[in-house]
């Protein structure tokens, strides 16, 4: 209960754009505050504020079966009800149909940026409990990974739909990081000493100019997109761990960090 006091006393105070998003399942038998608010950006009418009482009275609530898959292939079967967060779009005039990704941020410094190919490909329920339990309203998409799965859900930013830059230079990671290698930091990770390249000096090295987003893409066949600015403060382990190169961050959620970086997007540059 302290943790949930502590992040909800510090988006009044910095706001919820500091905040990213969690994934995983939702904390059983947390009960829905009336006060927790979940801000929804993007939208023509502007920003709108959604309580846990008006998501679970205002609009028609829909249940689903899904099934929950977390990053070591754990299987997780989840009874969710909530209402699709395509539900309060209609209700304002809009769909995702409108949009070209979304970035769900939470409270416990997780944040995600959910594709097309989720967006209008699946159901994203904005649920307010699972297998019978209230929880804080959290993300559950059913056919997807549990990185989409957020949860303590505090805001969703809905990103218009844009070009898709093509790919017009290619740069050698394994290179990449060797020339980089004289400029690795001391780096602790899971108690293990490794080093470590500040992305900051990656994408000054490629020079691909700034871009809203970031694409990772691991070994394993995990893809992952993250905003620019986020990505820019991490770092990339390239040695002292069986994870390497592994995208993280002092402060980046285990949720966020992308094991066996197999490639990176950015914007035109293509770093594989």
């Amino acid at each position: 209960m302290t943790r949930k006091i502590f992040a909800l006393l510090l988006a009044a105070c910095l706001g919820l754009a500091l905040y990213a998003c969690g994934n995983g399942a939702g904390q059983a038998g947390a009960v829905v505050p009336e006060e927790i608010d979940i801000a929804i950006s993007g939208l023509p009418e502007g920003e709108v504020i959604l309580t846990g009482a008006q998501l679970r009275n205002d609009f028609e609530i829909t249940e689903l079966d899904a099934v929950s898959i977390n990053s070591k292939g754990v299987e997780k079967q989840v009874h969710a009800r909530g209402v699709l967060l395509e539900t309060v779009l209609n209700e304002r005039g809009a769909s995702l149909a409108d949009f070209d990704s979304a970035v769900a941020s939470a409270a416990d410094g997780y944040m995600i940026a959910i594709p097309e190919s989720v967006l209008h490909g699946r159901d994203i329920l904005l649920a307010f409990e699972t297998n019978g339990e209230e929880i804080q309203p959290r993300i559950v998409v059913p056919g997807e990974r549990a990185m989409y799965w957020v949860k303590q859900l505090c805001s969703i930013e809905l990103i218009k739909l844009v070009a898709e830059e093509p790919v017009t230079r290619e740069v050698d990671l394994g290179e990449l990081i060797e020339r980089l290698k004289d400029q690795a930091q001391p780096y602790e990770h899971k108690e293990e000493d490794c080093l470590a390249i500040p992305m900051a000096l990656l994408l000054a090295e490629i020079d691909a100019g700034e871009a809203q987003f970031v694409t990772i893409r691991s070994a394993d066949g995990l893809t992952k997109t993250e905003k620019y600015d986020t990505f820019a403060g991490q770092f990339l382990v390239i040695e002292g761990t069986p994870d390497a190169p592994l995208y993280t961050g002092p402060e980046l959620p285990a949720g966020m960090r992308v094991k066996h970086v197999e490639s990176i997007q950015v914007g035109g540059v293509w770093v594989k």
